[in-house]
């Protein structure tokens, strides 16, 4: 990145990339760049804001600093990103590599000791400007499969660093090799008016390789359009997302998404323009190509909705055009004819739940002690729930919404064993979940994002402890069966001692070479904490 140069224009708050000249940008890896997931795709917490490099299907593939800089953040967690290291560069842009299985050796020592210095696996460090410095091509890590991972790779980002604003790494100039373009799987038509998400799905034609023809709709009113699509790159089986969406009226651009870059705060927007009743059906993304509710974002290109207004005897010509970074097409015709016809649509008919709320109002419930407060603009559209308070269960109820703010809830505590209580949550698919423990003046106090039940439940069973049979490791399986493992300690011969956790293999774990055994009797103390207080403890002594 060091001959890179960025011509950036400032508009409200937000950053747009109108030319980027790249003549050299370091890759983070040393092997052909594969994507398993790109940016700005639809993932369950929000719009993607990296990319995801294969890594040849394993662990350990070196991982390489993009430009000179100074380590900035590390931070192991259980999920999001496991272990990630974030490097700041003089040029203004951060970049981070994630899901890491190791630091190199000179960082693990330092993070190691910060680990026992907290005694917690889990640590988050931010470094000043001097502490670390990195060369442009060090190596800073190995990949690996840690945090909300679920097979080996690197999530790679850059981001802005004065506004921590994640930009498409595409941008840097990294080669794809990438002649495909974006897959058409299904069009969908929306009537705007009196009830929200009113689709009716599209019949098409394909025309030609990358190009199809609608059918005619013949209507009257305001529309919206909704596509589902992927995409992928060559010699990848993986499915990514589409990276730009636009809709043209008679040869004019009337509504543009494109993920050149987004900021945090709109990391959930993804829900705005996503059906999500369509999503809790058929668990498949449906995307409407139009701004209903006039939202301002960085990816939005647009300062027109893209609803169609068309009146009797009109005539509209309609492209829908889906491309992708390496500006592979697909085109989608649409002709509209404005007629006295009228269409039928479908819709979420939810009248029979007992409240309606407002999305620009502040609601409330109350009964038996129970208090439930949601506040404007929770809901992207005005919506019903179905909420009621009895046998000490709340219920709050619609699947088909999501909410963007979180809810307080207000539940009273009724059982004997107060120690041992906890609010349960309950999905619409039945799974159970831990909600919150804390208790405030006899009520139980949380706020959460998540619709479904909630009651009072104890759980008075400790966790379990298994010891494991680990080539050259020392291991441990901890599971707890009600409310969850919240914490755990090993010591090794009365001093706590490091060990690592991957909640995916429920496993804790540390290498033989981490401890002076050969030749000695070990004692080992395993102690594990579930989400309301029980413990279990397992002694053991190894000899070797």
């Amino acid at each position: 990145m060091k001959n890179l140069y960025i011509l950036i224009f400032l508009i409200n708050y937000s950053i747009v990339f109108s030319q980027i000249k790249v003549e050299e940008a370091n890759p983070p890896v040393n092997i052909p760049i594969k994507l398993s997931g790109n940016f700005g795709e639809l993932r369950s917490s929000g719009f993607h804001s990296g990319i995801d490099i294969k890594t040849l299907g394993r662990e350990g593939v070196e991982i390489k600093s993009i430009d000179n800089g100074y380590v900035s953040r590390i931070s192991i967690s259980l999920s999001g990103f496991g272990k990630a290291i974030y490097i700041t560069h003089p040029n203004g842009f951060t970049s981070v590599y994630a899901h890491l299985s190791r630091f190199n050796d000179d960082i693990e020592k330092l993070i190691q000791a910060l680990q026992y210095q907290k005694k917690s696996f889990v640590i988050n460090k931010f470094f000043k400007r001097d502490e670390i410095i990195i060369e442009k091509n060090d190596i800073i890590g190995y990949s690996g499969n840690t945090g909300s991972s679920f097979g080996p790779h690197l999530h790679f980002e850059i981001r802005k660093s004065t506004e921590n604003l994640p930009i498409n790494p595409l941008r840097f100039g990294y080669p794809i090799e990438d002649t495909i373009p974006p897959s058409l799987r299904g069009l969908f038509l929306y009537k705007i008016g009196d009830k929200p998400n009113k689709r009716r799905k599209i019949n098409i034609k394909k025309i030609s390789a990358n190009k199809y023809q609608s059918e005619t709709i013949k209507a009257n009113g305001s529309f919206g359009f909704g596509v589902i699509s992927n995409d992928r790159q060559n010699k990848s089986y993986n499915i990514n997302g589409t990276y730009n969406y636009k809709l043209i009226k008679n040869g004019k651009k009337e509504f543009e998404i494109e993920f050149d870059n987004f900021s945090f705060n709109e990391k959930t927007y993804q829900m705005k323009f996503m059906d999500y009743g369509y999503y809790v059906d058929r668990r498949d993304r449906l995307i409407k190509i139009f701004n209903e509710n006039k939202l301002n974002a960085t990816f939005i290109k647009s300062n027109k909705t893209g609803i169609i207004n068309v009146n009797e005897n009109d005539s509209i010509k309609i492209k829908v055009i889906l491309s992708d970074y390496s500006k592979n097409e697909t085109q989608i015709n649409v002709n509209f004819v404005g007629t006295k016809d009228s269409l039928n649509f479908y819709y979420d008919d939810l009248s029979n739940f007992n409240f309606f709320v407002n999305k620009s109002d502040d609601f409330s419930f109350s009964k038996n002690g129970a208090l439930v407060k949601i506040k404007k603009n929770t809901f992207n559209s005005d919506t019903f729930l179905d909420i009621k308070y009895f046998k000490d269960t709340l219920h709050l109820i619609n699947p088909k919404v999501y909410a963007f703010k979180a809810i307080e809830i207000s539940m009273p505590q009724k059982v004997k064993n107060k120690k041992k209580s906890y609010v349960a949550y309950i999905n619409d698919e039945g799974e159970k979940t831990f909600a919150t423990k804390i208790n405030i003046d006899n009520k139980f106090k949380f706020k959460t994002n998540s619709l479904g039940k909630f009651y009072v439940d104890i759980d008075s069973i400790a966790p379990n402890i298994k010891s494991l049979d680990r080539k050259n490791k020392i291991s441990f399986e901890i599971t707890d069966d009600e409310t969850g493992v919240k914490k755990y300690d090993v010591f090794v011969n009365g001093n706590w001692h490091l060990f690592e956790y991957e909640p995916k293999r429920n496993e804790i774990f540390c290498d033989l070479t981490s401890i002076d055994i050969y030749g000695k009797e070990v004692n080992l103390e395993v102690i594990i904490e579930d989400l309301v207080g029980n413990k279990k403890t397992l002694i053991k002594k190894l000899a070797f």
